[in-house]
């Protein structure tokens, strides 16, 4: 076990890590954007996403959606954004890539709280939350989604996988660390 020195040196540590690991993966970003204005090629976010396992996917992709000049297709791929690219108007992928270096906010500005954390985790909580999102994104309000895909047989699966996950008996929780016997 490491003592109460090591343990708070390796997190101080671990959080420079996290912290240069963030702005690498905001520069990558950037320059993926800049490629994918110039050449029209955006097979560098799926190549960074394959190899980003452990950040906030989610919020990284909003971003390139935002700032990118792609988006996200169902089979978890990028797509060039052709509408987007085309209402830019800048002289090339390097005065892209300036533009968005003083301009895009960085992808993992603004993340989560922990108490927005314990909310995700709280299953009624979800379903109000997801209700709301496609509220506001079928009155225009909405500043995550543009559109609501709405297929009723995909619907009515994914509606009697919920009913089944929420009346199933469930495994019994490992027993908490106070629970155990020393």
């Amino acid at each position: 076990m490491l003592t109460s020195k090591q343990l708070n040196d390796m997190i101080v540590s671990f959080g420079k890590s996290t912290a240069a690991m963030r702005e690498d993966m905001q520069t990558i970003l950037i320059n993926a954007a800049a490629h994918a204005y110039q050449h029209g090629d955006v097979t560098f976010f799926g190549r960074l996403f394959d190899n980003a396992s452990g950040v906030n996917r989610k919020r990284a992709a909003k971003w390139v959606y935002d700032y990118g000049f792609a988006t996200l297709t169902k089979d978890g791929n990028f797509k060039l954004n052709k509408d987007a690219r085309g209402k830019a108007d800048f002289k090339d992928g390097l005065a892209c890539y300036e533009w968005l270096k003083l301009h895009a906010r960085a992808w993992y500005i603004a993340e989560e709280s922990m108490e927005d954390v314990a909310k995700s985790l709280n299953v009624a909580d979800r379903i109000m939350r997801l209700a709301k999102a496609i509220r506001e994104t079928d009155s225009g309000e909405s500043k995550t989604y543009t559109d609501v895909s709405i297929d009723v047989g995909e619907i009515n699966k994914a509606m009697a996988l919920l009913k089944d996950a929420l009346t199933s008996p469930r495994a019994p929780a490992e027993p908490a660390i106070n629970q155990i016997a020393a």
